[in-house]
């Protein structure tokens, strides 16, 4: 589960890189697209930022369904291409992740999610006044963070289905899965939450715009939650041994195979033995 030696693996660190670098351009394009689509209108001088037409949801949908495809693609051959610490923690709760591996990602992430962030909003166009990107809660805090934990939870479930080398079902592109599935996620979520299903995407505006709101914990809550509790699920739905006992397993087995190779080769050499015992005899007697 840690093995400090992963420090020393130049593999190790190039993952954490593409890591950084996934996260980053996800949490730029959804700034980006973000930004493009928000207004701030003003009542009785209170800011009320809003989408500025509704029917556009499915845009910013879309564009966030084609950024995950495009990055999974990049990253997924060789780096794994998580882009979301939720899925990271995913695969940390059914053993495919050890400690080390998910805490170096989750501080990429968060950097990348900054980092994205952050050259969304420089380059934007717009003025200071309506630079908002910062989701929205349109539903209470409880349902928010159940629903945020729920859609995690889906993404994944898919992403560990996707990449479970032991399923009989063969995906021809797992990126193309893990797109659409984020795809649906943000078209049920926009409206409610903003859809953030991981930390690193709220972290760079939040930073940016410096607000933090009361229901800012939502989005920390409700996807490490869902991404844990679908890894928990799916080690249990298809009996996904830990590291442990898998090494336990291994050992026994080894053990038993070897005990029973011994135990033929005793035979063996004792059955070879009586024969050349009484090869022995029979030239005894005929010398005699």
């Amino acid at each position: 589960m840690f093995n400090i030696k992963e420090l020393k693996s130049s593999f190790f660190w190039r993952c954490v890189v593409a890591e950084l670098l996934s996260s980053l351009f996800y949490c730029f394009a959804a700034s980006a697209v973000t930004l493009r689509f928000y207004e701030t209108k003003y009542k009785d001088g209170v800011p009320s930022p809003r989408w500025k037409d509704p029917s556009e949801l499915s845009m910013v949908s879309l564009t966030m369904g084609i950024t995950v495809t495009a990055i999974s693609f990049i990253f997924n051959v060789r780096y794994g291409g998580y882009i979301l610490s939720t899925v990271a923690f995913g695969h940390f709760a059914c053993w495919r992740n050890t400690l080390i591996e998910v805490v170096a990602y989750l501080l990429a992430h968060m950097l990348g999610g900054v980092t994205g962030a952050s050259l969304a909003y420089g380059l934007s166009n717009e003025n200071e006044e309506t630079l908002k990107s910062f989701p929205l809660l349109n539903v209470s805090t409880l349902k928010g963070c159940i629903l945020e934990g729920v859609l995690t939870l889906i993404v994944v479930l898919v992403t560990l289905a996707c990449t479970d080398k032991k399923r009989k079902e063969k995906v021809s592109s797992t990126s193309v899965v893990y797109g659409c599935v984020v795809a649906m996620a943000h078209l049920i979520a926009i409206p409610y939450t903003g859809c953030v299903l991981s930390p690193a995407r709220i972290l760079g505006p939040a930073i940016i715009e410096n607000r933090w709101p009361k229901h800012l914990w939502i989005y920390w809550v409700g996807p490490f939650t869902g991404g844990i509790l679908a890894g928990i699920l799916y080690g249990i739905l298809f009996s996904i041994q830990p590291p442990q006992t898998r090494d336990k397993i291994t050992a026994k087995s080894n053990y038993i195979i070897e005990r029973q190779v011994n135990e033929q080769k005793t035979r063996i050499d004792l059955v070879s033995s009586n024969k050349n015992r009484a090869v022995d005899n029979t030239i005894f007697m005929t010398e005699m």
